[in-house]
């Protein structure tokens, strides 16, 4: 429901399903499943508020002038993981995300405290956005609607009601070259015409932007780079979901971009002018194109394209900048080096240089800290280290230990098209999850670094259901849903058994993963004591996520990171659950209610009806127990006292390294 008219969807829906939306969207919400549910406190970190700056790090008395920002100096920064390669379309590693904010262009930046991008516009705040930042590349973007006639046509504009009529008006009259200017419209209303709002984007570009060679930035540049995501040969299937809204992309002219939207969108900021957006300079992909493939035709939506673009090293390993840094070198497995770049519209970044450094092990990325190899031990520091290692005050008297939440779940994953067929019942997926002693592990190996979740939502936002409790640790509880889902010890041997099958399967997890193990065994107690058996798969990451994706798994564990509110069509909608065809929805879960919820979250512009959308979801998610979650785990991390500017975000990767800075009299030492 949007703006008092409501969204239909194409296909229709049932009675049943219409009456279940309805009665949600009133907020009578599905019942809560009877699990067996923990009564410790849920203490969801803080959300929307401004961080501090450099908490705990404070200017020594007589040094006040060091609280005034300046340029120099290089930044190190350490993280846990090394990319293949750093092209954003084809690459989903967090680590190449991180880099590529840092030198990539950006149509709108969002805000890292409220995750909102632009400025709502004096003239319609509802429709008309303005730069919000002073590097964002659009300076202005118009949200106007479609109205679907029932005979398919479709007129496009702010579309309103008035007596039996509908009227178009055109907001932004830009229009391609040679196509007839925008007039409004006054049509009679039909039955089953349709209006979806804001799915007809138009946004203006500020002038004068280039690219780090002198080339001008362009809309072209963001219509090329969409045809590379969509082309179905190039390996973007990390980021193709996230653009299944856009209908098309076109370039109108040098300075402006129309996008057409398939439907009504809650997350469409996100693909159309947001943080989804890779863009990829076309006319340096052109001359590289040339000059591999001679006479060759250059079609972005061909597979010589996409295997070309697939494969382009040098491309992918130094992409051209937009952004306050350019690429400076790429070291597989080693380094990545940013300089800064002098021909950037935007803020200047202050540090002058900023060294990623791929370093995997935890102890030996603090020593590295401690040797001033590093000045920011950025991810991979572990809850031990920060509650022991990083309290000894040798080490707070050079480094600020730090800790930070973003949107992230942990789970278990169970497969209910395994060949364990225990698997397809919920109430043995409810009684495994209540073996796992979650509230002990994170009081003995976290520290407190984490929060016990219930759903997939981050935990302090708004999708998230918090009458939803975390299931309990109760192995008295797992074993009567065991004996009423028909699952004992029928032959003595003591492992539960069912139509002559015992109650086996198998875990994946990946290999190295010292937490990962020390849970696993844990939880292999449990499950023994209860006459579970099962076996343990260490696998390295490739094979692992493999399994993962082409759902040949009985149980697996993985985290996810996530948004403030997800879009959950990817994880849990049934278009996704086929068995035989790779997806993140590889537990295969369908549920008609799932779907008609789902499909209402996207389209819901309302966040209050939106919410109730997205909680009742996380009810009936929390009653199939497709996932035990486990939690959303703080991030860890500290770095040299002589840095500051230093705020911590719940925005993904939780710090702006361009506002970070070291006082003049200290740059240079180490």
């Amino acid at each position: 429901i949007s703006n008092g008219i409501k969204f239909t969807p194409a296909g229709g829906l049932s009675p049943e399903l219409e009456a279940f939306l309805a009665e949600v969207a009133k907020g009578n919400l599905p019942p809560i499943a009877p699990w067996k549910r923990w009564d410790g406190k849920v203490e969801a970190p803080a959300f929307g508020a401004e961080p501090p700056m450099d908490l705990g790090n404070p200017a020594p008395e007589g040094k006040e002038g060091w609280n005034t920002p300046v340029e120099g100096g290089t930044l190190i920064v350490q993280y846990n993981s090394a990319p293949k390669d750093i092209n954003g379309i084809i690459s989903n590693d967090a680590i190449v995300t991180y880099v590529n904010d840092l030198h990539r262009p950006v149509l709108a930046h969002q805000d890292p405290v409220r995750f909102r991008y632009g400025v709502p516009s004096k003239e319609d705040p509802e429709r008309v956005f303005l730069a919000g930042h002073p590097g964002d590349i659009a300076e202005r973007w118009v949200k106007e609607d479609t109205l679907v006639r029932a005979d398919g046509s479709r007129r496009f504009g702010a579309v309103s009601e008035e007596g039996g009529s509908w009227v178009v008006k055109p907001l932004d009259p830009a229009t391609a070259a040679g196509a007839p200017p925008r007039a409004e419209e006054r049509i009679a209303k039909a039955a089953g015409d349709r209006v979806l709002r804001g799915t007809f984007v138009t946004v203006h570009l500020r002038p004068g932007v280039t690219w780090e060679d002198g080339a001008p930035f362009t809309a072209r540049d963001v219509a090329f780079s969409m045809d590379c995501i969509l082309n179905e040969n190039v390996n973007s299937d990390n980021i193709k979901p996230v653009f299944e809204v856009v209908e098309s992309c076109e370039a109108l002219s040098d300075s402006v971009l129309r996008w057409v939207l398939r439907r009504q969108y809650f997350a469409a900021d996100d693909s159309t002018v947001g943080g989804n957006l890779q863009i990829v300079p076309l006319h340096a992909y052109r001359a590289a194109f040339g000059k591999a493939n001679p006479g060759a035709a250059f079609d972005p939506k061909s597979p010589e394209f996409a295997r070309f673009f697939n494969t382009c090293t040098a491309l992918n390993e130094r992409p051209l900048s937009a952004g306050p840094y350019r690429v400076e070198a790429f070291e597989a497995n080693r380094s990545v080096t940013l300089v800064r770049n002098e021909g950037y519209f935007g803020p200047r970044p202050r540090p002058d240089r900023i060294l990623w450094k791929f370093i995997s092990d935890e102890v030996a990325a603090i020593q590295a800290l401690k040797a001033g190899e590093v000045d920011f031990v950025a991810h991979g520091p572990s809850a031990e280290q920060y509650s022991k290692v990083m309290q000894e005050p040798a080490f707070r008297e050079r480094f600020v230990p730090s800790v930070w939440y973003t949107p992230s779940v942990s789970f278990i994953a169970f497969n209910r098209r395994s060949p364990c067929t225990a698997l397809a019942d919920a109430r043995v997926r409810a009684a495994l999850g209540m073996l796992l002693d979650r509230p002990g592990f994170r009081t003995a190996k976290h520290y407190g670094c984490s929060v016990l979740l219930s759903g997939d939502q981050f935990v302090s936002g708004p999708a998230y259901d918090p009458e939803v409790r975390p299931t309990a640790f109760d192995p008295e509880a797992a074993k009567e849903l065991l004996d009423e889902a028909g699952w004992r010890d029928r032959d003595g041997d003591g492992v539960r058994d069912r139509d002559g099958k015992r109650l086996e399967f198998e875990f994946l997890i990946t290999a190295e993963n010292k937490p990962i193990e020390e849970l696993t065994a844990m939880w292999l107690e449990q499950l023994g004591k209860a006459g579970v058996s099962c076996k343990v798969a260490k696998m390295e990451w490739a094979a692992f996520i493999g399994r993962f994706e082409d759902k040949k798994f009985d149980a697996i564990t993985l985290a996810w990171a996530s948004d403030p509110e997800s879009d959950p069509h990817q994880l849990w909608h049934s278009k996704w659950a086929d068995p035989t065809k790779p997806s993140s929805n590889a537990t295969s879960f369908a549920d008609p209610r799932a779907d008609a919820l789902i499909e209402a979250i996207q389209e819901c512009l309302d966040p209050v009806v939106r919410q109730r959308y997205q909680r009742a979801l996380h009810r009936i998610l929390d009653a199939d127990a497709a996932y035990t979650y486990l939690w959303c785990r703080a991030e860890i991390g500290a770095y040299d006292r002589r840095w500051r500017g230093v705020k911590l975000y719940p925005k993904r990767p939780g710090f702006d390294l361009t506002e970070w800075y070291m006082p003049k009299e200290l740059q240079g030492k180490r």
